[in-house]
Formats: structure tokens, sequence, C-alpha cells
């Protein structure tokens, strides 16, 4: 295994960080997804690499200046035909698929969340962090309003199966979205690529009655808007974990697992790349079997055993406990609460360079 290496100081001791190769990145998540075997190397270990670090060297660019090197594009293409080349793919459904990943590069590369390789080396990489939130007065009586009226409808309603009628929507103006606002800016602000960008958050609050929830939220899965980042809030306590978030960042002993590769790829779901592209054999999908919600990924284990060394962290549903994530690149699920109710706020988090 090739990996990158960095030294940092970290409380009087230094840690040392490596990273592996792009390639290895994207095998490592098509083998712990049992689709090993099912991929064949020959080029495209080659593209790939060189096509992920024109993405790095395109992120630090963007620190200075904005346009987007269209080299980029052409080496999606690139991939896209050598990794088609024996699928018997018409020409214009290559095209599609080129097209449809390029729009996710552009908007990985456009969000202000996205870091360099570099921003691990000093420590400083972002994946998701606790925030300990103490509200304002006006702004928990307006959470408690909502939240009654989200349980009137719920009582009063006759289908209590439409998941749809408990969500309340925020706008970036509103108290409760300028306030979270204000606190990812915070957890922002530590980190060096994070800390000039101006922060906008809107988003819901969901009810969550037991057994009722987003049956997409409870495997675990990656989100699929490069763009964006997430904060979850609960916004009730219960009397024993039911329905808590669970997360995993890329970092396993100190080795960076991820790539900008396989996040742009992961971040696509099955569905949109079957609207692009339709082969007779599921071998013939190449990487692109990977997906935001892969097939194997709800059978890495329970509450306290996983099959690879990645770390878990739980969030457990506690008043005001938050969590800010990249749920892009994290591995994560929620709900799934069976006795009590989970009320959350569930918000998408902007970041604009100033």
């Amino acid at each position: 295994m090739q990996c990158e290496e960095w030294l940092f100081e970290k409380a009087e001791e230094t840690v040392k960080i490596e990273r592996i190769s792009p390639w290895e990145s994207l095998m490592m998540s098509i083998n712990e997804n049992g689709l090993g075997g099912m991929i064949e190397t020959k080029k495209i270990d080659t593209i790939i690499n060189i096509l992920d670090r024109s993405i790095d060297e395109q992120i630090e660019k963007l620190n200075t200046r904005s346009i987007i090197d269209v080299d980029i594009k052409g080496g999606i293409q690139e991939l896209v035909n050598v990794v088609f080349s024996k699928a018997h793919l018409d020409k214009a459904s290559k095209e599609n698929m080129s097209e449809f990943m390029w729009n996710k590069t552009i908007r990985y590369l456009t969000s202000g969340f996205t870091q360099p390789y570099s921003s691990i080396g000093k420590g400083g990489y972002f994946s998701y962090e606790r925030l300990e939130l103490r509200m304002e007065d006006d702004v928990v009586r307006e959470v408690e309003q909502t939240l009654y009226r989200l349980k009137t409808q719920y009582q009063r309603t006759l289908d209590k199966s439409d998941f749809q009628q408990l969500v309340h929507n925020y706008s970036p103006e509103s108290r409760l979205s300028k306030y979270m606002s204000i606190r990812v800016k915070e957890v922002m602000s530590k980190y060096e690529h994070l800390k000039d960008l101006t922060i906008s958050v809107g988003g819901q609050i969901k009810l969550h009655p037991p057994k009722l929830c987003d049956v997409d939220s409870v495997i675990w899965h990656f989100d699929g808007d490069p763009m964006f980042i997430k904060i979850i809030c609960f916004l009730s306590s219960q009397p024993e974990p039911d329905g808590s978030f669970f997360i995993r960042s890329n970092f396993r002993n100190n080795v960076y697992t991820a790539s900008h590769i396989r996040t742009i790829i992961q971040s696509i779901n099955w569905n949109e790349t079957c609207k692009n592209i339709k082969l007779k054999s599921l071998k013939d999908y190449s990487i692109f079997l990977l997906s935001s919600h892969m097939p194997m990924l709800d059978k890495r284990g329970s509450r306290t055993k996983f099959s690879t060394d990645s770390k878990t962290d739980i969030y457990d549903p506690t008043y005001f406990n938050a969590v800010v994530f990249k749920g892009v690149e994290c591995l994560h699920r929620g709900g799934d609460n069976k006795r009590f109710s989970r009320p959350v706020f569930q918000g998408l988090v902007s970041g604009r360079k100033k």
C-alpha cells in the first residue's frame, strides 16, 4: 500500500498521519461493500490517481482564484470512456454520464467545505464535530411551539404513515436557522481552510414519532450533494437511547482512507446512475457500482461491533445535543426509533467564500 505521510504536533506529541492513494481508497470502498473482483483495474487506476491529483490542485487554487480547470472535465470523459470501453455503451450514454459526474465535481469543487489534502497534514481536516447548544429563550419558545403544532397535527390525522405531514420548514432567515449558522461558524473558524466562510443554514424540524421515519436515513449512507454539509440537533431527551445518530470518519488508525474521486463517485445515487446508463450485466458498471446508498452498507454491524477498524461515534437523543458533519464524506445513519418520539432539527449548511 502506497501512503503519503505527514507529521504534526498535537498535545505535545508528534502524530504521523498517512493517506492511501485515490485508487486504493476507491477499491477499499468497493471491497468493503462486497463488490470486490468485479472491477477491472487495467488503465483505470492510473486515470483515477491523475484525475484526483488534478482535483486536489484545483481545490488549492480555488483559495486564490475561482476558474475551474477544464482539463478535469477531460479527465472525467477519459475515465468514463475507459470504464465502459468493453461494455458496448452508446456514445450518448457515455456523454450523459460524463456530464453528470462533471456536474457533481463542480458542486464538490465549489463547496466552501471541500478541503485539500494539505489540510490533513496540519491536523486540521474537518469531518464532524459535536455542538453544545444553549439556545436563547425566544428560539426555545419557537421550537416548542412548532413541536406542539406537529404533535397536535399527528394526533388529529387519519393517515399516521405520512411522514411529510410531520415536518416544518425553516428558511435561512428564521431565528432558529440564524442561531444554528452562528454556532456552525464557530466550528468552522477552528479550521484553516474553512475559517473565512460565510455560513448559512436552512432546514426542517421533523417530529419522528415511534416507528415512523425516513427509510433512507436509517441505513448507513452518504449524502448525495457535495455542495452542503449538515447539522442535526435533537429537540428532546429520551428515557434511554432510541434512534441515535451514528457517524464514522475516514480516518482509521491515523490513516486517511478517503479521496476526492471516491467522494464524488459515492455521492451518486444508484437511481441516478441508472438514469444515465443502462447495462445488461452488473459487472459492466465497474466503479459506478459505488453509490450513496450501497447495497452492503446496512450490513456493517450493530451499535457496538463493526466489520472495519473505523471509529464510530454515537450521538444519543438528548435535548439540544447536536452534530455538524460532512455527510457526503462520512458514513452515517439515524432514526429508526421504535419506542420514543425523536424530534430533530435537520439543516443544510452552505459555506460561501468571502
